[in-house]
């Protein structure tokens, strides 16, 4: 089927048009330029800047596997296309269960998807030291700002279905792979310079962890380890990251 081609496109320039797996009308897209505008606020140039060099800094110093903690981050219309495409497209998204990203670095694909779609939980785990502590402080800083902001702008954002109207987040210091993901309904990686060991010890969790339904998107890399019994791969497409442009897979647990 061919897609209508707007004039005006939020999500990406229109060299990348083709990629798109799912078309957005321009009132949606006007609702996440505002989003993003909000976004923003917590998330601007020089805290991208700040994490890479304290990330860069700390890793060396900890004389840790250098392509697993090179600081790369999802940017907003990233990860809010992704669960744009997979409400509309799959109907993978149903406001329940938890949101999970693996190395999720100052927070900002954790603040992202509690702007734009409802779960129960948002939850980000993160080994190095520095970006768990600026995810903490943006965490902070965002909780005592969106109160006022959902006042003003419930319209636009998700129903998050509880007595505070607000999203449930939280921050693990820790590592992933030694983490629970049995309530995960959603998991976000953004696994570009990960080895070939790492995936392989991603899939391998997820194969015993995540229960029926729960979705995986990673960025360049498919995690080929995943248990084809088990996993169904729905589509894979391109989205503009703070690096580049970067694949996306996309992962359904049968």
């Amino acid at each position: 089927m061919e897609r209508k081609k707007y004039n005006i496109h939020y999500f990406e320039p229109e060299d990348l048009f083709e990629n798109y797996p799912y078309e957005v009308d321009l009132q949606t897209q006007e609702k996440y330029k505002k989003l993003e505008e909000y976004f923003t606020k917590f998330y601007y140039t020089e805290i991208l800047e700040k994490a890479k060099k304290e990330a860069k800094e700390e890793s060396e110093k900890k004389k840790l596997k250098k392509e697993n903690f090179i600081y790369g981050e999802v940017n907003f219309r990233a990860i809010s296309y992704i669960l744009l495409y997979l409400t509309h497209e799959h109907n993978l998204l149903e406001g329940k269960g938890y949101f999970y990203d693996l190395g999720s670095g100052t927070g900002r694909a954790v603040i992202g998807a509690a702007l734009t779609a409802p779960f129960e939980k948002y939850v980000g785990i993160e080994y190095l030291d520095s970006l768990y502590n600026t995810s903490i402080i943006t965490k902070n800083k965002f909780e005592e700002d969106f109160g006022q902001y959902y006042k003003e702008n419930k319209d636009i954002l998700p129903d998050y279905k509880n007595e505070k109207n607000r999203p449930d987040i939280e921050f693990i210091h820790g590592d992933f792979l030694k983490q629970d993901l049995s309530k995960a309904s959603f998991i976000f990686i953004n696994s570009t310079t990960f080895s070939d060991q790492l995936l392989g010890d991603l899939a391998e969790k997820f194969n015993e962890d995540c229960k029926s339904g729960c979705v995986v998107t990673n960025t360049t890399m498919e995690l080929s380890k995943l248990d084809k019994n088990k996993w169904e791969f729905l589509a894979y497409f391109r989205r503009y990251m703070s690096w580049g442009i970067a694949t996306i897979n996309v992962y359904k647990r049968k």
